[in-house]
């Protein structure tokens, strides 16, 4: 009997310990109807509701509730997660509400919110009858055909766009023309101050920083991607000849970097803070994924390549035949159960953990000890991120009409 007790007082220990690892907050009780919900990459969520017939508020964090607005738009988060916007109309009349003014708009919606990536310095549009306004800096821009989003420098101090002109298109930087042709496809700001963008002159492709060209006589380069600091970039381009190549570039380096051809390239990131890339490739009808041109096995189902949130490792799970494993700079373990590539899997850094929701549940995996973890069941899930203020993964899931905070450590 004894020993049966001990066993018991074991096997409750050892499930205590096993729930201790995620648990969940309530953070809405549905005492009004819910409508959507979602958060940012940091601390910050959002939920919006229906406390009336065709009326509906916002709330953020559980700090700020809105007033009872006739529409909205769901908040937007600055990069750093200190500020946000939304907008919200009564009667008709706009407004675009901040975590510390309120700016009236008037009868006009507002087409979208931008927050610069260092600075928060924020610019928003709206249409009247005729033109596209832009408001930066407290002042309007007036424009007629606008073709691509709005891009800022990280420190604000610059603004770029694309227009329609009669049969070409035209990139602005700061209100000057910079380009002219056919098709200009806008990428970001560089760290010098110039613009990145890829030209089209009716038969092939270039890639330009500013007025200097990196690439040229390209059939497509459907892949750009600079990372933060804006300082180096990696992108993909297809030659006349049909070959998928991909190639990096930084100020160091006179030319691109360019890499091995394989038959088609897709789903490539670059790294937070290193001269780093990775991304997908195919072969004759093998996937692989490359890192820096080392070119690692796949399966024939995989995830899209991601570095953890500091960049000190380069995960995807890959799967053969169900037989699924996840590679970790270049490790391979083998994994329980099967993955869909359509799957959002995060990964803490040094951790041996990744997380992804389930159709009940946000489930942690240790890889070390082939252990899956998971908390309170959901009706449906709205989103999954990892929290690097916290050190946890989290979700945000429904049960019935009220909503919670998932997590996992």
């Amino acid at each position: 009997m004894k020993l049966l007790l001990t066993y018991l007082i074991f096997i409750y220990s050892s499930t205590l310990l096993h729930s201790q690892r995620c648990g969940e907050k309530l953070i809405l009780d549905g005492s009004e109807p819910y409508v959507s919900s979602g958060f940012d990459t940091t601390n910050n969520w959002y939920a919006i509701t229906s406390p009336y017939t065709n009326k509906l508020r916002v709330n953020i964090n559980n700090e700020y509730f809105s007033e009872i607005l006739d529409d909205l738009d769901s908040p937007r988060f600055s990069p750093d997660g200190k500020k946000w916007a939304f907008e919200g109309t009564i009667n008709g009349f706009t407004k675009l509400y901040t975590n510390d003014t309120i700016i009236e708009i008037g009868n006009y919606r507002i087409s979208s919110v931008y927050f610069s990536y260092s600075s928060n310095e924020i610019v928003y549009t709206y249409t009247n009858e005729v033109d596209n306004v832009i408001v930066y800096r407290n002042k309007k821009i007036v424009l007629h055909n606008r073709r691509s989003n709005i891009y800022l420098s990280s420190d604000g101090n610059k603004i770029a766009f694309v227009l329609k002109m009669g049969a070409n298109e035209v990139l602005f930087v700061n209100g000057k023309e910079i380009v002219n042709d056919k098709n200009i496809i806008p990428i970001g700001f560089w760290e010098t101050g110039e613009f990145v963008y890829v030209q089209y002159d009716g038969i092939q492709y270039a890639l330009f920083i500013g007025e200097r060209r990196l690439e040229s006589n390209k059939r497509e380069i459907p892949i750009v991607k600079i990372n933060p600091d804006c300082n180096f970039m990696a992108f993909s381009y297809i030659t006349l000849s049909g070959q998928s190549f991909v190639a990096s570039y930084t100020d160091k380096y006179y030319e691109p970097s360019v890499g091995r051809a394989y038959d088609f390239v897709s789903n490539l990131v670059v790294h937070p803070f290193e001269e780093m890339f990775a991304y997908c490739a195919g072969e004759q009808n093998k996937m692989n994924v490359v890192f820096n041109n080392t070119a690692y096995p796949a399966g024939n189902s995989i995830t899209y390549p991601q570095f953890t949130n500091d960049g000190k490792e380069l995960f995807f799970i890959g799967c053969e035949n169900n037989n699924c494993f996840i590679n970790i700079n270049g490790m391979q373990s083998k994994l329980k159960g099967s993955f869909k590539s359509d799957d959002n899997f995060y990964m803490k850094s040094a951790s041996k953990t990744f997380a992804y929701l389930s159709s009940t549940n946000l489930v942690l995996m240790n890889i070390t000890e082939k252990m899956m973890h998971a908390g309170k069941m959901m009706d449906r899930f709205q989103d999954i991120r990892y929290n690097p203020r916290n050190g946890s993964y989290e979700a945000l899931g429904l049960i019935n009409n009220s909503l919670w905070l998932l997590y996992c450590q």
